[in-house]
C-alpha cells in the first residue's frame, strides 16, 4: 500500500517538475530569441547611422558612395542588404544580397528569397523636407542556428535532468511516507492485538449470558435486559470478527502466494451454505453460474469476499426479494456479479461504500448487526487479486455489485 503510496508521491512529483520544465524552457527560449534579435536590431541601428550621410539627391535620384567599403565593415558582410526608396515608397536602388524590395516603415522580420531578414528602415531629410527612405535588411539565419541549438540542447538535457529529479523524488516520498508508514503499523498492530484480546472475554460474556437465559425465562424484566446484552455482545463479537479478518487479509495482501483456480466451486459452496438462510427468511436466492477462465487467486480470501457480498444482499432485501448471484465471462474476464431488488444505495453513498466503518443507514445497520467493515473486507480482497469492483444502485430498487477478475 505505501508502495503505491510513494509512486505516487513520485509521479506527482515527476508530473509537476516536467510542467515546471517545461514552462521555464519556454520562458527561457523566448528570452534567449528576444535578446538575439536586440542584438540583430543593434547592428541594424547602427548600419543606418552609418549609412544615412552617404545618400544624397542627383537629379532626383537616391545615390550612395562608398557603399560596398561600408558593407566590408559589417560582421554580415555581402549578406546585408541596403535599399534606398524615395518619399513615394518607390525602391531605387539595392545594394548587397537581394531583399524583400517593400519599404517597411517599423522594424520587423520580412521574407525574401534567401530566407528571412530583419528590416529596419530610417527617413531621409535634406533641409527639413523628406526626400526618401533608407532600409538595411540583414539575415535572421545565425540567430535561427542559434536558437535552435538552444532548443536541441534542452531537449537532450531535459530527460537527463528529469530523470535525476525522479530519483530524487522517489527518494524524499520514502523519507516522507516513512513516518507515516510507521504510524499505520502500530495501529494495525493495535487493532490486530485489540480484537485478539477481546475474542475471549467477548466469547465468554456470550456463552454466560446463553446460560443465564434459561434461569430468568420466568422474570421478563430480566429477561429484556439479558436479550439487550446479548445482541449487543452478538454485535462486538461480529465486530471483533471483522476486525480481525480485516488484518489478516492485510497481511495476506503482503504476502500473497496466488494460484490457478476456477471461480465456480468457491461459488457453488457459498450459494449452497447460504440456501437454507434465504429460504428460512423467505426469500430467494437465484444462482446462475457459467464457465469462466480460471483466475490466480487465494481461496480462504475468496470466500470471505463472496460470503460478505451475499451476505449484505441477504441482509439488506426485504422478505420474498430476490438475489441473484451470476458467474459469466465478460471480454475474456471472470465476472462476478451479486444482484438484489432490496433497500439500493443513495447515489451520493456510493463512493464512500468501502470506507471503514462507513455505513449508510447508521440505525438500519446497527438493527441488522452490520459493522461497517465488510465491504472494506471484500475491497481489500479485490485489490489482493487486481479485481475490479463496480457499483450500480437506485434505492428502493436494489443494488448490483460486480466483480471483475482478470484471467490467469
Amino acid at each position: 500500500m505505501f508502495k503505491g503510496l510513494r509512486i505516487r508521491l513520485t509521479l506527482w512529483f515527476l508530473l509537476l517538475s516536467s510542467a515546471s520544465f517545461f514552462f521555464l524552457a519556454i520562458g527561457n527560449t523566448y528570452l534567449f530569441q528576444k535578446s538575439l534579435t536586440q542584438q540583430l536590431d543593434d547592428e541594424l541601428k547602427a548600419l543606418t547611422e552609418q549609412v544615412a550621410p552617404l545618400v544624397y539627391i542627383v537629379r532626383n535620384d537616391l545615390q550612395a558612395r562608398g557603399l560596398v567599403e561600408q558593407l566590408h565593415k559589417s560582421p554580415f558582410g555581402y549578406k546585408t542588404t541596403v535599399q534606398l526608396f524615395d518619399a513615394h515608397g518607390n525602391l531605387d536602388e539595392e545594394h548587397g544580397e537581394k531583399g524583400n524590395p517593400k519599404l517597411f516603415l517599423n522594424t520587423c522580420e520580412v521574407e525574401s528569397i534567401s530566407g528571412l531578414l530583419r528590416s529596419k528602415s530610417a527617413p531621409l531629410f535634406q533641409d527639413g523636407h523628406l526626400f526618401g527612405y533608407l532600409q538595411i535588411q540583414i539575415p535572421t539565419r545565425q540567430r535561427d542556428l542559434s536558437v535552435d541549438k538552444f532548443i536541441l540542447s534542452k531537449i537532450l538535457l531535459g530527460p537527463i535532468f528529469l530523470l535525476g529529479l525522479t530519483w530524487a523524488g522517489y527518494l524524499v516520498s520514502g523519507k516522507a511516507v516513512e513516518p507515516v508508514e510507521e504510524s499505520y503499523h502500530i495501529l494495525k498492530m493495535f487493532v490486530q492485538d485489540a480484537s485478539h484480546e477481546l475474542k475471549t472475554p467477548v466469547a465468554t460474556i456470550q456463552i454466560t449470558a446463553e446460560n443465564l437465559a434459561e434461569d430468568v425465562k420466568e422474570d421478563p424484566d430480566l429477561s429484556e435486559r439479558l436479550a439487550i446484552i446479548t445482541r449487543n455482545t452478538d454485535r462486538m463479537s461480529n465486530l471483533v470478527s471483522d476486525m480481525l479478518t480485516l488484518a489478516k487479509m492485510e497481511v495476506v495482501q503482503a504476502q500473497a502466494k496466488l494460484v490457478r483456480m476456477p471461480l465456480k466451486p468457491i461459488l457453488q459452496r457459498q450459494t449452497e451454505e447460504f440456501a437454507p438462510r434465504f429460504d428460512a427468511s423467505e426469500k430467494v436466492l437465484d444462482v446462475q453460474l457459467g464457465e469462466t477462465p480460471a483466475i490466480l487467486g487465494d481461496a480462504e480470501s475468496l470466500n470471505h469476499l463472496f460470503s460478505n457480498l451475499i451476505e449484505n444482499a441477504l441482509k439488506y432485501s426485504e422478505k420474498g426479494a430476490v438475489v441473484k448471484v451470476v458467474l459469466r465471462t465478460r471480454d475474456g474476464k471472470a465476472c462476478v456479479i451479486v444482484e438484489d431488488n432490496g433497500l439500493g444505495i443513495p447515489k451520493e453513498a456510493i463512493p464512500r461504500l468501502f470506507d471503514r466503518f462507513y455505513r449508510v443507514d447508521k440505525k438500519a445497520a446497527r438493527a441488522k448487526g452490520g459493522t461497517g467493515l465488510g465491504l472494506s473486507i471484500v475491497k481489500t480482497i479485490a485489490d489482493m487479486h487486481h479485481a475490479a469492483i463496480e457499483v450500480a444502485s437506485t434505492e428502493g430498487k436494489g443494488t448490483t455489485f460486480t466483480v471483475t477478475f482478470p484471467a490467469a
